[in-house]
C-alpha cells in the first residue's frame, strides 16, 4: 500500500499535530510497503499511514484497489480486501445469503439488503465492532452470545467483548465499567446503518 501525505522525517514526527506538521513542510509523495517495514503488521502498518496521509492507496498484488481518505476507506470499502484491511479493530464477516429485501444468516438476521439480488445469492455481511451494541433480550434481531474475552481500551473508554454465538465468533465494544466478565451472556444487536455486504464469491461491494 502507498500513503500520498507531505514528508515527515523522524525529528518532525513527535513535534506538533499532523496538520501543523504538514503545513511547515513541503508537498511530496512518500509511500510504504510491507518491504519497507517488515516487523510491523497491515494494521500497524495503516495506524502509520493514517498519521501521516491525506489519503491512502490500498494495493493488492500490485493492483491498486482503493484510493482515498482514512474515513472514507473506513466507511465505503469498494471490496472485501479492503474492509479487512482498514480499521483499528478488525471487521467482523458473516457468511450468509440475499432473501427477499433483507440478508439472511446466522447472526444478525433480517438486516436490509437491495432487492434486486437472487435469492439464492451468497453474500457477507461486513460489521465493525462499533456497530454492534448491547441490547435487550427482546430487542428484534437480538443475538445472544457468550462473552470469551473481554480487552480493556483505557483511553477509548470502551471494553471489546470477544463473543461466540452458536459457532460464529465476533467482537464489540461496550462502555469500559460495563461490568461485563468472561463467562457472561449478553444481547447485542447490529446497527443497519453500519452493514456492510459483500458478494461472498468475487469481494465486491454491493451494499
Amino acid at each position: 500500500w502507498v500513503a500520498a501525505d507531505r514528508r515527515c522525517d523522524h525529528n518532525a514526527a513527535g513535534s506538533g499535530p499532523p496538520a501543523s506538521r504538514r503545513q511547515r513542510m513541503g508537498r511530496t509523495d512518500h509511500g510504504h510497503t510491507r518491504d519497507d517495514a517488515p516487523h510491523l503488521d497491515a494494521g500497524k502498518m495503516a495506524d502509520a499511514c493514517v498519521a501521516l496521509a491525506d489519503r491512502i492507496a490500498v494495493m493488492r498484488a500490485g493492483r491498486l484497489e482503493q484510493i482515498g481518505s482514512y474515513q472514507a476507506l473506513h466507511d465505503n470499502p469498494v471490496n472485501l480486501f479492503v474492509a479487512s484491511f482498514i480499521g483499528l479493530h478488525p471487521i467482523n464477516l458473516f457468511e450468509g445469503h440475499a432473501g427477499e429485501h433483507q440478508w439472511l444468516g446466522p447472526c444478525f438476521s433480517g438486516l436490509p439488503l437491495r432487492g434486486d439480488l437472487p435469492s439464492d445469492m451468497r453474500v457477507t455481511l461486513g460489521l465493525r465492532p462499533a456497530h454492534i451494541r448491547l441490547a435487550a433480550a427482546s430487542t428484534p434481531g437480538a443475538v445472544a452470545a457468550q462473552v470469551e474475552t473481554t480487552t480493556p481500551f483505557f483511553a477509548e473508554r470502551h471494553l471489546m467483548l470477544e463473543v461466540i454465538a452458536g459457532e460464529t465468533r465476533f467482537s464489540f465494544a461496550t462502555p469500559i465499567d460495563s461490568g461485563i466478565r468472561p463467562g457472561d451472556t449478553v444481547h447485542c444487536a447490529a446497527e443497519s446503518a453500519g452493514a456492510l455486504f459483500f458478494d461472498s464469491g468475487s469481494g465486491q461491494r454491493i451494499g
